[in-house]
């Protein structure tokens, strides 16, 4: 309990200040394109919805989109920006919904933040219909940005969110197939640099190197995966057995898969 109240107290202030939302004005746009070609519409459920933004796109775009945050503050600023009953304070570990309700869940980088990323899992998977999808996006230790710029780094700098963790695309598709899902697709996402902000001039530096990084990004090295899962009659147990996973967090960390994460 003392966990999940300093992990809510750590999102309040950031909603309360700066907020959590993408940079990039075309990356909802672009994930909702991906749902409507591979998945189609019906019910969808923004797990880590922060100020709204799937949940509109999605909303704009035929689906009947609804959205959960730990954050009162986020859930606040979502409700100025779509009005209606779409959005739920909740956490990821413990959804407030029956049952396969959704046709389609997503989490967005927010999994790997939860402080029991394995049981939010679990519960993204238990509200999903049987044959329903879910998309979620994860951090990649490996992005070459991140290595790049750990050459020229003198001190690392300390964790933005209250947990942090990042693993490899193949340790990630390994936590998701443990919970008996289906790897339709993978895509690559890599966060570009914005050369402008509120009408005023950003990084011109930052924004040349990351356009460059972008486009010579190999896929496995960049900044996040995002995997298209299905859901089948297997769920709940592993669809080929993948053994151990490895995530990293402050110190490296193997995790038995289905093992309670500390």
């Amino acid at each position: 309990m003392a966990d999940f109240l300093k992990l809510k107290s750590s999102y309040e202030r950031i909603y309360a200040e700066i907020g959590l939302h993408a940079d990039d004005p075309s990356f909802y746009p672009w994930i909702v394109r991906l749902l409507l070609k591979n998945v189609g519409g019906g019910r969808l459920l923004d797990v880590a919805c922060g100020e709204g933004g799937i949940v509109y796109e999605a909303g704009r775009r035929g689906f009947k989109a609804y959205g959960l945050d730990i954050s009162e503050q986020a859930i606040r600023k979502a409700r100025n920006y779509i009005s209606g009953d779409n959005f739920v304070v909740g956490a990821g570990e413990s959804l407030p919904f029956a049952s396969e309700s959704f046709d389609c869940t997503t989490c967005l980088g927010s999994l790997e933040n939860m402080g029991n990323s394995w049981k939010a899992l679990s519960e993204l998977i238990r509200i999903t219909k049987q044959g329903g999808f879910l998309l979620v996006q994860m951090p990649n230790i490996y992005w070459l940005g991140e290595i790049i710029e750990a050459l020229y780094r003198k001190v690392e700098p300390p964790p933005f969110q209250e947990f942090e963790r990042s693993a490899t695309r193949n340790s990630w598709r390994t936590f998701l197939m443990e919970g008996g899902l289906k790897i339709e697709k993978e895509f690559r996402y890599n966060k570009p640099s914005p050369l402008f902000r509120n009408r005023k001039i950003r990084s011109i530096r930052k924004f040349v190197v990351r356009s460059f990084l972008n486009l010579m990004t190999p896929f496995n090295w960049s900044w996040s995966l995002i995997y298209l899962c299905r859901k089948g009659t297997s769920s709940g147990s592993s669809q080929t057995s993948p053994g151990y996973y490895t995530i990293w967090e402050a110190r490296q960390l193997k995790v038995v898969p289905g093992r309670t994460e500390p």
